[in-house]
Parts: structure tokens; C-alpha cells; sequence
């Protein structure tokens, strides 16, 4: 009786400790009222929830520590039954009772299994404390918290071990048949044996362990909803709840124009309750792993963004302000006026708290969020803040006036006349939609987008003008827009201008529907990302197809073919708007692939770990004080392997690497490497 009383009020302390403390954080997520429906895609959430969350496969990026940690996770699964089953023992006559042991042989291979994981996260605990202490890996900073969970996740073993060894030391048969099956148990009693632990002090030393455990135990889950650990809670629900919109495209801002007009709040993101409650949920569930911060390219060229400070900062910020704007709402105070007085006193907001200047310095390339283990959302939250820093304060980079203009104006970012955005295929014979009878339109199988980089940048050009080659030689029936095409509006977006990109996107929109296009070729990936996965909300539905996938699929319908080339080895640099955002990392290789006396070597950074070139997030427009160390890092990768020649599928990044690149080796676009190997197909012959 006495027993059971002793753990009923050890659980009440530790429930309601964890209780409080989760109410209090989940009632953070409340004070962010900003909209966020994440109740979609129930089967893609569940295969995430085991691929990641179950699976652990963020974590092996990096193979020794992400092994170390998956297996602290898994083995912690595994003992979480023996734990239920300790607490259970309370409520029995027996200290040791378990359910499996109505169900011998699986107890026994139970314990067997216990033992081992048991060993194995006290191992990995030993790893663990080594790296933080002797290998001291950059990213990792110094922690309150894991000297306290490393400690105690050590105690928790070694309590259990302790445990069992002094209940087997016991002469009852039964429990000496079950020593067989626990080595670390009979290892320890086997040490009480040999310091004279005799008569009765086994048992005694059983009860002191036994308690020892559970304290330790209930002590770490009351401790959990206040430490950074939390992510052990809140993880495996991040996870669930990740973003599944295409091309992890943003949200656009509800009633945007009515909000502008009535300087109404909302627009963007400046103050806690103009955050979703899943980007809360986000800053709570960060592990400070420093993933992050070590895979951004903007902090590895020494600029003032660090993806792991950044998100600290609006955790810490929101931990100060969430209860102020809770309390307001309590109490019936509109929580603009309590944020708006607190603004005045401390002088914070997310702005100013995570830094202007690390908020330009994003090229918003996803390398964090691909690399963070439990799938925490940082653009979104990086678009928030231009968002209101652009539309809402009109703070931005002086350069960035001449680009708004431009694109309002002209609908291109460098002002250039509409009548030059065809001037790169005078000598082509290209179609033009408006110059074409309806019943040429008709026919027409393919709407060429060129977009304003490719249109009116000399070097990027050469890749269009390929481009047409190949779609004539496949006979592909396709038309340009010429002067009437106008910018997706894509860098406008992501420097934070909402309203103008709606504005431009609405303008192309009316015009692709004017033609009645369907599906839609484009060179830019960042032109692809806006038409294919941004477009949709706001009316413009299609088929939009990257070229790199697109001359991939001629190969394959064998509407191309290659002459023979002397043997070369190529590189090809993954774009980040393709590869990490779209996930096509296959079609430009098997493109590359398919002509012949290519050989495809890889950077060491391929696919969704490679390396930023640095344009993206409208860092094609700013100055860039330190940018050149983005791309540069970049291309002495892409020159390590000893290529003849870097390939790549994208007009920012292209340029960029071949200025880097300085003649030291070949740089093409893939759609020039196919045209140059061009061969008719027989039956065009």
C-alpha cells in the first residue's frame, strides 16, 4: 500500500510539472494568431512522420553523429516498455512485475534486447559527451541542457543495470533462470558478489535502485516541457505537421490589399501575434543542433545570418512577449496596443530582434531546412519579416527602389523596353502568340516562357537560342509571348513585395489564359517554381515543365539523339529552386547522360546538399559585400572534381559560376551541351 502511494504521488508531481509546462508552452502557440491550416495530405504526413520521425533520415547528413543520436532515439522507444512496466510494478506485489511475463519467452528475449539498448545508449551517451567535450564541433554550441540530459540519461542505465544485478543476486530459481537472459544484469551481480554483498542487502539495494530509477525517471519527464529537450516532445508532431505545399510555395497574404489599405496588421510578420502557431510550434521544437547554421552559405561567406541564432532569437522573443499578449487578451485589451506599448518600452520586435541586416542576407536557398533533423520551416518566416520590413514600413535597401519600379513599369527588373525581350531570336524564325491566327494557336503544343534573364541577359541568351535548336529538331510545335511577356514576379516575392508580385502574377495569368496555354517550357528553375507551384493561388493553373526535364523526356520518346563526342567528364551544379525545392536532381544527368562520351562525375556537395550560388531570394539585386564568398565556395567544389566541363540548368546560376570560374575549365548550359551534340532522328533525315 505504502508503495503504491509513494507512486501515485510521484506521478501526480511529475504529470502535473509536465502538465503545467506544456500548458504554458502550447499556450505560446496560441498567442500567434496568424491562420495556418496544416489538416491536409494525412498519408504524406504519416510516411514523413516514419521516414523522418521514426526513421530519423535528417539526422545521417552527417553519418557518425546522426547514428549516434538515431540510436539514442530508438533504443529509447525500446525502453520506454520497460519503463511503463517499473511504474506499473507499484501497483503489484511485485517490484518487478511485467506485463510480458505472461508471455515467457517474449520476456525473456525482452530482457535480452533491454540489455543491449540499455548498453547501447549508455555507449552512445559516451560518444555524445566525448564530441561536446574533446571534438567540439563548431556548430555545436555549449549547453545548459545537455549537461543536464546527457548526466541523466547515463543514470537512468546504469540505475537499471544496478537494479537487476542486485535482484539477481537472489537464490529463487525463476529469477536465476531470467539472469541468463540479462548480461548486464548478471555483469553487476556478479561485482555485488565479489564486494561481499550478502543476506538481505541485495534486496535493500533492489528497493534503493528500483526508486532511484523511478525518481530519475519522473524527474525527466517533469523536467522536459522546460528545458530546450523539449524537441523529444514536440518533434515527431513538427514532423508530422511539415509543410506539404508544392515546391514548399508561400503562403500568399490573405485580404492583402484591404490590409494595405487599412494599415491593418497581418501583412508580413513584425510583432508575435502575426506569426502562425506552426512557426511557433517551430522555434519551440529547434534541438540547437546548429545543422543550420553550419549548411547556410551565407553564414559560411562570413555574413550576418546564422539560421540557428536567427530562430533563437524569435524563440526568445516570443517567450517574453507570447505571455504579455496572452494576458492582454485575457484582460480584453486589443493585443495591438499591449504589443504596440511594449514595442515603446523595450524597443523589440521580430525585426529588430533577429537583425536587419541577417534578414537581407538569406538567399533563401533551403540548405537549412534541408538539413535540420526534425524539419523546422525558416524561409517562411524570413519572407514574413521582408514582407513587413517592404509593404508595411517601407524600410528595405536602397537598391531595391529602382528594382520595384522597374518591374511595375516594364515587368523586368533592369527597366529595359519591351521591344528588346525578342531581340536575342531576330534570326530564328521563332512564333510569337500574338502574331499567330487563331487557328496556328491552336496547334501550338508548347508555350515557350523565356523569362527576363534569359531575355535580356547576353550570356544567358546563348542558352534560348539552344534551347529553339532543340525544340525544332524534336519538331516541337511551340510559341514566345515576345514583348507581352512580363516577370513572374519571382524576386519582387521573395525581397518581400507582395503586392506587386500578386499584381504581376495577375497580369501573366490573364495573358496565358488569353492564348489558352496549357503546358508551359521554361528555362529559369525560379520561373518554373513561381508559374508551377505559386501561380495556382491565385488562379493560373498549368503544366509547367523545366527544360532540363523537359529535353530529358525528347530523349526518351527518342524525338533526339546524339552524335558521338569525344569522351569529356561533366559536373553538374544542382540549382537550388530545382533541386531542393522541386526535387529534380535525376532529369538533368539523364539528360547529360544521354549524350554520348559523357561521363557524369559529382561535387562533393550534390543534389540536396549542394552549395548556393548565391542569386536566389532576390540576392541577384543587392549588393553584396560579402556574397562573392557564397560562390566561390560553390565553384571550388564543382572545379575539385577535375571536370572538363560544369553544366548547369539555371541563367542566375550560370553566369555566376562562370564568372567565378574564369576560364579555368568549360561552364554550359545543359540545353547547350545537347544542342551542340544534336543528331536528326532518322526519320527527321
Amino acid at each position: 500500500m505504502l508503495t503504491t502511494i509513494i507512486m501515485l504521488l510521484l506521478l501526480a508531481t511529475s504529470l502535473g510539472l509536465f502538465g503545467l509546462g506544456m500548458y504554458r508552452r502550447l499556450a505560446l502557440l496560441g498567442a500567434c494568431a496568424k491562420p495556418d491550416n496544416r489538416g491536409h495530405g494525412l498519408m504524406k504526413r504519416i510516411d514523413g512522420l516514419l521516414v523522418y520521425g521514426i526513421g530519423q533520415r535528417g539526422l545521417f547528413k552527417e553519418p557518425v553523429p546522426g547514428l549516434m543520436h538515431a540510436l539514442i532515439f530508438w533504443s529509447l522507444l525500446i525502453l520506454t516498455i520497460r519503463s511503463v512496466a517499473l511504474i506499473g510494478a507499484a501497483f503489484t506485489a511485485d517490484l518487478y512485475w511485467s506485463p510480458l511475463l505472461f508471455s515467457r519467452p517474449l520476456h525473456h528475449a525482452y530482457t535480452l534486447v533491454k540489455d543491449i539498448t540499455a548498453l547501447l545508449v549508455l555507449t552512445m551517451v559516451l560518444v555524445a559527451a566525448y564530441r561536446r567535450l574533446v571534438v567540439r564541433p563548431e556548430r555545436l554550441q555549449p549547453s545548459r541542457d545537455a549537461a543536464v540530459f546527457l548526466p541523466l540519461l547515463a543514470l537512468l542505465m546504469l540505475t537499471d543495470f544496478l537494479m537487476h544485478g542486485a535482484r539477481y543476486l537472489s537464490q529463487d530459481r525463476l529469477i536465476a533462470h531470467e539472469a541468463l537472459w540479462s548480461p548486464m544484469g548478471r555483469m553487476f551481480a556478479e561485482l555485488f558478489m565479489a564486494l561481499g554483498v550478502t543476506g538481505s542487502t541485495p534486496q535493500t539495494l533492489f528497493v534503493v535502485f528500483y526508486w532511484l530509477h523511478i525518481v530519475l525517471l519522473l524527474g525527466f519527464v517533469a523536467w522536459l516541457p522546460y528545458a530546450r529537450s523539449l524537441h523529444i516532445v514536440s518533434a515527431l508532431p513538427n514532423i508530422f505537421l511539415r509543410q506539404l505545399r508544392p515546391g514548399f510555395a508561400p503562403s500568399p497574404v490573405a485580404d492583402l490589399e484591404s490590409k494595405l489599405s487599412q494599415a491593418a496588421p497581418g501583412v508580413g510578420a513584425a510583432r508575435v501575434e502575426e506569426l502562425s502557431w506552426k512557426q511557433a510550434l517551430d522555434m519551440l521544437t529547434c534541438t540547437d543542433c546548429g545543422r543550420c547554421t553550419a549548411n547556410c552559405p551565407s553564414t559560411a561567406a562570413g555574413e550576418p545570418l546564422a539560421p540557428g541564432k536567427f530562430l533563437a532569437a524569435m524563440r526568445d522573443h516570443l517567450h517574453r512577449e507570447g505571455p504579455r499578449v496572452l494576458a492582454a487578451r485575457s484582460a480584453g485589451t486589443p493585443s495591438d496596443g499591449a504589443q504596440a506599448l511594449t514595442t515603446a518600452a523595450t524597443g523589440e520586435n521580430l525585426v529588430t530582434v533577429t537583425g536587419v541586416e541577417s534578414i537581407w542576407a538569406c538567399t533563401t536557398c533551403r540548405a537549412c531546412e534541408s538539413s535540420c533533423p526534425v524539419l523546422i520551416e525558416f524561409v517562411d518566416k524570413m519572407l514574413d519579416l521582408r514582407r513587413n520590413l517592404v509593404m508595411v514600413e517601407e524600410s528595405f535597401p536602397p537598391e531595391l527602389g529602382p528594382l520595384f519600379d522597374n518591374l511595375e513599369r516594364t515587368g523586368n527588373p533592369w527597366g529595359r523596353g519591351r521591344e528588346e525581350r525578342t531581340a536575342w531570336a531576330a534570326d530564328l524564325d521563332v512564333p510569337i502568340m500574338a502574331e499567330l491566327s487563331p487557328e496556328e494557336r491552336d496547334r501550338i503544343e508548347l508555350l515557350f516562357f523565356v523569362g527576363c534573364q534569359v531575355s535580356f541577359d547576353a550570356r544567358a541568351q546563348r542558352i534560348a537560342r539552344a534551347m529553339v535548336k532543340i525544340l525544332k529538331a524534336a519538331e516541337v510545335s511551340f510559341a514566345i509571348l515576345g514583348d507581352e511577356e512580363g516577370c513572374t514576379g519571382d524576386a519582387a516575392r521573395r525581397l518581400g513585395n507582395e503586392a506587386l508580385f500578386a499584381r504581376l502574377a495577375a497580369r501573366n495569368i490573364a495573358l496565358f489564359d488569353r492564348y489558352g496555354a496549357t503546358q508551359i517550357l521554361t528555362i529559369c528553375p525560379h520561373c518554373f517554381q513561381t508559374l508551377a507551384n505559386e501561380y495556382p493561388d491565385f488562379g493560373g493553373c498549368y503544366e509547367v515543365v523545366h527544360h532540363s526535364v523537359f529535353i530529358d523526356e525528347l530523349f526518351a520518346d527518342e524525338r533526339l539523339s546524339s552524335s558521338a563526342k569525344s569522351k569529356r567528364r561533366v559536373v553538374f551544379h544542382d540549382p537550388c529552386y530545382l533541386g531542393r525545392y522541386n526535387e529534380i536532381y535525376e532529369a538533368p544527368r539523364a539528360t547529360l547522360e544521354s549524350l554520348r562520351g559523357t561521363r557524369l562525375v559529382e561535387a562533393k556537395s550534390n543534389r540536396e546538399n549542394s552549395l548556393c550560388c548565391g542569386a536566389g531570394g532576390g540576392r541577384m539585386w543587392l549588393d553584396e559585400p560579402a556574397g562573392d564568398g557564397i560562390i566561390r565556395a560553390c565553384v571550388d567544389q564543382l572545379l575539385d572534381t577535375k571536370a572538363d566541363c560544369i553544366a548547369a540548368a539555371c541563367p542566375f546560376c550560370l553566369p555566376r559560376v562562370e564568372d567565378e570560374v574564369a576560364g579555368r575549365t568549360r561552364t554550359a548550359d545543359v540545353a547547350e551541351l545537347v544542342a551542340e551534340a544534336l543528331e536528326l532522328p532518322p526519320a527527321a533525315k
